[in-house]
């Protein structure tokens, strides 16, 4: 168990606590269940609660494994579906998808699966845990330590209030006895094996197969190892949270020493701020008393303007009376200067009118001056043209002693003649 802080945003101190995985090689689950178990009640008995936590998953790894599982399912165990909307999904390593069978879309599909399998992680999801790509940079972790400062209200995970609250065994607890789970099914897997070996074991001296019998022997022998390594791991549980602070009592110490280092240099820093915020006072009151002095002088010379403006005001309005009887004269010579403008107006109007109307009269006359000295000339035109020809007819009844064509010929030259 580590612990990590740094000052977020200039206003808080933030704790990170680094947990083992229960995948973790170097030491045995056991072990791993009793210092995170030991460690989160303690903070909660000293009234220090989580913000969130935070899963990593390593999206190049190629399949859940078995340990993964186990993993993931402890985890949930110690947190309890009721703090799922507190939890941190977190994928870790997207730059390493190269080399064969990866690339991002492998990743992409990888975190759908993630998702849409109710007993890894979605479940989780529905309920209200976050997922999100942690791309290994300051920015991105950032982010996710951003989300759960936001949520503000701590929570209680189920392993400090059964252990704490309840005061519960460690092999009661949803997270002993999801472990417990796993040791009865490998002692029965132990046990079964140990049999067939048994069997195989006596067979081997019916058969006076002397080397086989030795190699089953140690198998033997490594079987009953492990189930005794078994069911000692299940006794380690049987402690309450008092057995556990006393087994683990100079380890926590060291922990809890940091805790207190990190709180030390919170104090410090919250000190600093104070001293900073006494002098940023100091100062404001300083300003406060200038300002004052201001607004005091400000208030004089207000007050000496307001009694000046008052005798401009006085002296205005004596003026204005003035003003008003001139504006009056002024209005009536405008209104008499715009009646003369109108009646002129009116009397051009119709001036022009009268005028108009002449012209269109003299138009109108000439008009019918030239139709009828048109109608002259064409009727002249027609009477002469008349003339000649029956002139011509009475020529050429003369001519020939036609008498009635001579007749004829006169009458039409005296009919124009008429015209």
């Amino acid at each position: 168990m580590q612990v990590h802080s740094f000052i977020h945003k200039h206003t808080r101190r933030v704790f990170l606590v680094d947990t083992p995985g229960f995948d973790d090689s170097e030491r045995g689950e056991t072990q791993i269940l009793k210092d995170i178990a030991l460690f989160l009640s303690q903070i909660y008995k000293r009234k220090i609660l989580l913000t969130g936590i935070i899963y990593l998953h390593r999206i190049t790894d190629r399949r859940m494994s078995g340990s993964s599982i186990r993993n993931l399912d402890m985890f949930k165990a110690l947190c309890g579906e009721d703090v799922y909307k507190h939890v941190v999904l977190a994928t870790t390593m997207w730059g390493n998808l190269t080399g064969p069978g990866l690339s991002y879309d492998v990743g992409v599909e990888r975190e759908q699966e993630l998702l849409l399998r109710p007993d890894w992680w979605g479940l989780m999801y529905k309920r209200g845990s976050q997922v999100v790509r942690h791309t290994g940079d300051r920015k991105s972790a950032l982010e996710i330590v951003d989300y759960l400062v936001s949520l503000a209200k701590p929570v209680r995970l189920t392993i400090q209030r059964q252990l704490v609250d309840e005061d519960m065994l460690l092999e009661d607890t949803d997270a002993g006895q999801k472990y417990e789970k796993e040791l009865n099914h490998l002692k029965k897997l132990h046990q079964g094996q140990l049999r067939q070996i048994k069997d195989g074991y006596e067979q081997a001296i019916k058969d006076r197969d002397t080397e086989l019998a030795e190699i089953l022997e140690q198998q033997r022998r490594d079987l009953e190892g492990k189930l005794k390594a078994a069911a000692e791991k299940q006794d380690e549980l049987k402690v309450n949270l008092e057995q556990l602070a006393q087994e683990k009592a100079d380890q926590f110490n060291r922990l809890l020493g940091t805790l207190e280092e990190e709180q030390q240099k919170t104090a410090k820093l919250v000190a600093d701020r104070e001293a900073d915020l006494k002098r940023f006072e100091d100062e404001r009151e300083k300003d406060r008393i200038s300002r004052q002095e201001t607004e005091d002088r400000y208030k004089r010379d207000r007050e000496a303007l307001e009694d000046k403006l008052k005798g401009l005001e006085k002296e205005h309005k004596e003026n204005s009376n003035a003003a008003i009887n001139h504006r009056d004269s002024l209005l009536k010579l405008e209104v008499l200067q715009n009646t003369l403008t109108a009646k002129r107006k009116t009397e051009d109007g119709e001036a022009i009118r009268r005028q108009e109307h002449l012209q269109r009269q003299i138009q109108d006359a000439q008009a019918a001056r030239e139709a009828r000295e048109q109608e002259i000339a064409q009727a002249r035109k027609n009477s002469m043209h008349g003339v000649i020809y029956g002139l011509g007819t009475m020529w050429a009844g003369a001519l020939t002693a036609n008498v009635p064509m001579f007749i004829a010929g006169a009458t039409g030259t005296i009919a124009s003649a008429l015209d």
